[in-house]
């Protein structure tokens, strides 16, 4: 892999740690206002599924990369998928 491809994969993933970190904090800041807050219920269901959405795609990728799955089998299927719902 060249030097490029090492700093953007890098970045990617400070990134993908910084929207993580982010999502946590939201989270601890509208449980800290409690079940008064307008949109309580709302907000912690919506965090907490951005939170399980990263969290299993972070699981995923490190799944592929463990066990070389090539991303075009992925990209077949999606592919697949999307033509057969239109």
């Amino acid at each position: 892999m060249n030097h490029y491809a090492n700093k953007k994969s890098a970045a990617e993933s400070m990134l993908d740690i910084a929207l993580l970190l982010a999502n946590a904090s939201q989270l601890k800041a509208v449980i800290e206002q409690g079940p008064g807050f307008a949109f309580f219920i709302p907000l912690v269901v919506l965090i907490s599924i951005s939170l399980m959405l990263q969290i299993g795609v972070g699981v995923l990728l490190i799944f592929l990369e463990l066990f070389q799955v090539p991303f075009t089998v992925f990209q077949g299927i999606g592919v697949f998928s999307i033509k057969r719902i239109l």
